[in-house]
């Protein structure tokens, strides 16, 4: 450090600092490429946690490079704000794996599966999974709704636009209803639901009129 001056060395000094942040980027780089991600993170005073799914960009990346590096931000999100985070971790703790999202994230288990989709992020699969799970909930109305606004936003409608072949589709959804089968949370799902059922809705989330 060249100011020497402005360096902070007192340990519960630099806790303080990091306790009182909201948000860490971390930065990563693979093949002369750099990416960097917002994150909410936890910090227990010598490590930093934050989520992430079993596969993904974050991951792949890390793997081929673990050379990061991250800075912290303070004063970036307003109070309502942060009600609101508090609101979704309460409600993704409740609901998360209890029913409301059984099906949209086991999926994430059976799409991780496919090498097409490995270039992906975590959150377009669950867009998609979200639209498979409607279907499969006969709400065909707010299936509707989602995907005109998922459209609006670039968010993926189809396996197609995570990058699927069309001559895949077939394979493709056997395999990953098969993988999403043996997710313990399925079981919450209201109603029974089969292989068969999930395959039946990814093909019919290629080819319904609201594409």
């Amino acid at each position: 450090m060249r100011r020497t001056d402005k360096e902070i060395t007192d340990r519960e000094a630099i806790d303080g600092i990091i306790g009182g942040c909201q948000v860490l980027r971390l930065g990563l780089a693979q093949d002369d490429v750099p990416y960097i991600v917002p994150l909410s993170f936890g910090y227990d005073g010598s490590a930093f946690y934050f989520h992430t799914a079993l596969a993904g960009r974050k991951l792949e990346m890390i793997g081929a490079n673990p050379r990061v590096c991250f800075e912290l931000e303070q004063g970036v999100t307003p109070e309502a704000f942060e009600d609101l985070i508090e609101a979704l971790v309460l409600l993704s703790g409740l609901t998360f794996e209890s029913g409301g999202l059984a099906v949209a994230h086991s999926l994430i288990r059976g799409l991780t599966q496919l090498p097409e989709l490995k270039g992906t992020l975590h959150g377009e699969q669950v867009a998609y999974a979200v639209q498979v799970q409607l279907h499969l909930e006969g709400d065909e109305a707010e299936l509707h709704r989602l995907r005109a606004f998922a459209r609006t936003v670039g968010l993926p409608t189809r396996l197609s636009d995570l990058g699927l072949p069309a001559s895949r589709l077939r394979d493709a959804a056997e395999l990953v209803a098969e993988v999403t089968m043996k997710a313990p949370y399925m079981a919450n799902f209201p109603g029974k639901t089969a292989a068969a059922d999930l395959t039946r809705a990814i093909h019919h989330l290629e080819t319904c009129e609201n594409n």
